[in-house]
């Protein structure tokens, strides 16, 4: 049962995304990393915490930051939400349509100033998605994306104030198409580093760019490897990247060694709508929907485990999540039901338990919800209506 409705959401993945042309030639240094070792097994514990009751019929009151950030044509396929430190303002992105008979699919960009959302910028057509985006210290936003037309992929756009919008790509231009979410991070000097898989092969890859050229490099092959990258980067420079394997059913840590080893480890069981993120320890924080049992799970621990599992709600769950950690420990997930059709966040302060709060029930909302922290620990959240194929935003402060 587990691998057939791995199977059918594969299918519904790659039915998506359609193969690619090449754009701008691009010079690359790509090599192969080495082997990576068997997944290790580590004595992870798992503990049941019931924070949401899923009876007595579907809330209707969130939060009133609830709010449509574009309804211009079709809008909100793969909402993309990034914090820019300089403008201390967030940065939406999505993929928009005309209507369903008009190829032209449209990569926008969404800008806050001064309490008003601004014009969405039309960057790039013929964007199939997948994207990530993240704003470095000068204020230019990079995107990475995919496109419907190109053979070959992915693609980094860079825009800044009062910028021309830059794209370098195809990365690979022989590339099958992607599959599943990209995940893009900052690292010093400039340095980008990208996670994503080639469908066709089955091969998680991370691309990283120093000093102007990229490199790229295998983290692990194999038929049945697939979903969900997210990519963090700890104080001490090493790169951690997430994976599912749906037939051997488990989601995987990778962390690069000495030597470009990458070491996985196994963390849990039917992952999907996986996310990744990092604390100032360098203890990893993980989430995602275990598809078998309906479960919203979180995990902890150091890279190389153990690591400490919990429960944080059952039920009929949508296939994403998205994880965010605060400076002072607070642990952050959001993710939707598809039972209410409605967006929520789980909530750890230190110390504490877990709690659940409603954000966003006016709608068909959380599809691919995104999730970022700012500079004072509020979270703010990008998702779909898709009742109206609007983008929509929400920023909110728990526990305060």
């Amino acid at each position: 049962m587990g691998s057939a409705l791995s199977c059918v959401m594969s299918t519904v993945a790659a039915f998506a995304r359609l193969t690619r042309r090449a754009l701008i030639p691009l010079g690359l240094a790509a090599c192969a990393g080495p082997t990576s070792p068997a997944p290790q097994q580590v004595r992870n514990t798992i503990e049941p915490v019931a924070v949401e009751s899923f009876e007595g019929g579907c809330p209707r009151r969130g939060w009133d930051a609830a709010m449509v950030a574009d309804a211009a044509f079709e809008s909100g396929f793969e909402p993309t939400i990034a914090w820019n430190r300089v403008a201390r303002s967030p940065v939406l992105l999505d993929v928009a349509q005309q209507d369903n008979d008009t190829p032209t699919h449209w990569l926008r960009l969404h800008e806050k100033r001064g309490g008003q959302w601004l014009p969405g910028k039309t960057l790039e057509g013929m964007v199939s998605g997948v994207m990530a985006a993240v704003v470095d210290s000068q204020g230019l936003v990079h995107v990475a994306f995919t496109r419907f037309d190109a053979k070959g992929g992915p693609f980094v756009g860079s825009i800044g104030p009062g910028q021309p919008w830059t794209v370098e790509g195809p990365l690979e231009p022989g590339l099958g198409f992607i599959q599943d979410r990209l995940s893009l991070v900052l690292g010093a000097g400039g340095d980008l580093f990208l996670a994503y898989a080639d469908q066709p092969t089955r091969t998680l890859k991370v691309a990283t760019r120093h000093g102007g050229a990229w490199n790229i490099e295998t983290v692990a092959t194999g038929a049945t490897l697939w979903r969900d990258h997210a990519l963090v980067r700890d104080h001490r420079g090493r790169l951690h990247v997430i994976a599912g394997d749906w037939m051997a059913g488990d989601v995987r840590v990778y962390s690069r060694a000495g030597g470009g080893i990458w070491r996985p480890v196994v963390v849990g069981q039917h992952a999907s709508g996986g996310s990744l993120a990092i604390d100032r320890t360098d203890h990893l924080h993980l989430s995602w929907i275990d598809w078998e049992s309906k479960q919203l799970m979180y995990s902890s621990g150091p890279a190389a485990g153990p690591f400490d599992t919990t429960i944080i709600a059952a039920g009929d769950l949508g296939n994403d999540t998205s994880i965010g950690v605060t400076a002072t420990g607070t642990v952050h997930i959001a993710y939707d039901r598809r039972d209410c059709e409605d967006v929520h966040l789980a909530t750890l302060h230190p110390g504490q338990a877990w709690t659940s709060e409603l954000v966003d029930a006016a709608g068909q909302v959380g599809s691919d919800v995104d999730l970022v922290l700012d500079d004072d620990d509020c979270v703010h959240l990008a998702y779909a209506d898709t009742a109206a194929w609007d983008l929509k935003y929400a920023t909110g402060c728990p526990g305060r």
